[in-house]
This record gives structure tokens, sequence and C-alpha cells, in this order.
């Protein structure tokens, strides 16, 4: 049995990531379930990798990505989950930036005190926000902006929802850049 419990399940899959593909000129790398592309959607150079858990050879979900015009270096900046606590207790580089509503949002860790309020301006807060409230997880590290769909929740039409989620995030780094 394969991960959808059928292996009809998963050729159907595979045939819908195929037709999406071709429909969109992107070539996919690997061999379904465990794809990869890197292509220009909407304008917009987007990635997209599998994901196995530790120990698994099975892909368990998909990296969603949008190369950034700047490096945040050290920075990163996630959505406030069940880890903060263990984050807060483990590093003193947790930074606020004294926006109420964003720092309740996202965890940021830098070693650079002044990294965050440099690179994460109004306009880069606020589209923030705006992926937030449109995707699960929301993440930034490099010089990426990173989701995440869970591998029994991945479809062509949740990756271009991720994609129009994080399109105004990477458009904000641009202009500031």
């Amino acid at each position: 049995m394969g991960w959808f419990g059928s292996r009809e399940r998963s050729a159907a899959d595979a045939a819908t990531w195929q037709a999406w593909a071709a429909q969109h000129a992107v070539t996919l790398e690997g061999t379904f379930p465990a794809i990869s592309f890197r292509a220009d959607l909407h304008g917009v150079t987007v990635g997209l990798l599998p994901v196995c858990t530790a120990g698994d050879a099975e892909v368990s979900s998909y990296q969603v990505w949008i190369p950034l015009p700047i490096d945040t270096h050290d920075l990163w900046i996630a959505r406030h989950h069940l880890f903060d606590s263990l984050a807060r207790s483990t590093t003193d580089a947790v930074r606020t930036l004294g926006d109420r509503v964003f720092d309740r949002a996202f965890l940021v860790i830098s070693d650079d005190a002044d990294l965050a309020e440099r690179t994460l301006g109004p306009a880069q807060r606020a589209a923030l926000l705006a992926a937030r409230d449109r995707l699960a997880d929301v993440r930034l590290s490099g010089s990426a902006v990173r989701t995440s769909l869970p591998r029994d929740e991945a479809s062509p039409e949740e990756l271009m929802r991720a994609v129009a989620a994080l399109t105004p995030l990477a458009r904000a780094f641009a202009r500031a850049g």
C-alpha cells in the first residue's frame, strides 16, 4: 500500500501533478511522490521540495519556497507554536519589534539585534501577517520565504494557494531590497 492507502489514488495524484506541470510549462524532477521543481509561476520564481521525516523514506510533506532578493543571514522567523517556550529558554536571541500584533504572531530569532529591525519594516511585517492568515506555516530564513504542504493535503491547487499567499511577501522584500 502506498501513502494514501491505494495505488490507484497515488497514480491519480501523480497524473494530476503531471497535467498541472504540462499546463504551466513546469518540468517535474523525480518520481511521484518525491517530485520537485523550480519554475516561474505568474512572474515569481517558486520551488517545491519533498521532505522526508527523519529515518523514513516516505515523503511526509513538501516545502514551497520563493527566493528573496536579500539574504536574511541568521534571521529566522516562524509562526508562534508549541516550541516557543523551548526556543525562548534555550536562546537569548529571540527578538521583538515593538509591533504587538506581529510580535504575538511570529517568533523572531537572530544573534544580530538590529537585523530584525532593518529587515522587517512595516510593509514586510504586514505581508507576513497576511500570509499567516492564509497559510498554516510561514517561515523566513536565509534568502527565501517558505511554507509546508502536508503530503496528504498537497495538490497543485494547494500549491497555487500557497504561492498566492507568499507572493506579496516576496514582492514586499523586493521593493525594500
